[in-house]
């Protein structure tokens, strides 16, 4: 499988310089916080924002390990995220595990360390 290059002209018009903007770096100032309001069984994610990112991954398991993990491309372009573990089938008092990736058009940062809630 190929790779492909970002459009020249849709970076320039992104930053303005004509070159496309650097890969993004690592999350960090990782949050998680137990949710449940409205019997919800959630946790609220948040990070620091990342310069040049256009949008964040959220990468989710029950494991450590991350063996086998959830990969949520996308999951959003603030830094924040609420994981709604009840409609990923998981019981209340579940500790699930997360990384965040900042992303944008030139490529995907690495995975920030990772961090844990117990979802309610």
């Amino acid at each position: 499988t190929g790779t492909t290059s970002p459009n020249p002209a849709v970076s320039a018009a992104l930053t303005g310089t004509g070159t496309a903007p650097p890969v993004p770096g690592v999350p960090t100032n990782l949050n998680a916080f137990r949710g449940g309001f409205g019997g919800a069984i959630t946790a609220n994610l948040s990070w620091g924002a990342v310069q040049y990112a256009s949008s964040y991954d959220v990468q989710w398991s029950t494991s450590s390990t991350f063996s086998p993990s959830t990969l949520i491309t996308g999951a959003t372009s603030g830094n924040n995220y609420t994981f709604n573990g009840g409609a990923n089938g998981l019981a209340s008092g579940t500790t699930v595990y997360f990384q965040v990736r900042a992303v944008n058009i030139t490529g995907a940062g690495g995975w920030s360390a990772t961090f844990s809630s117990t979802v309610r």
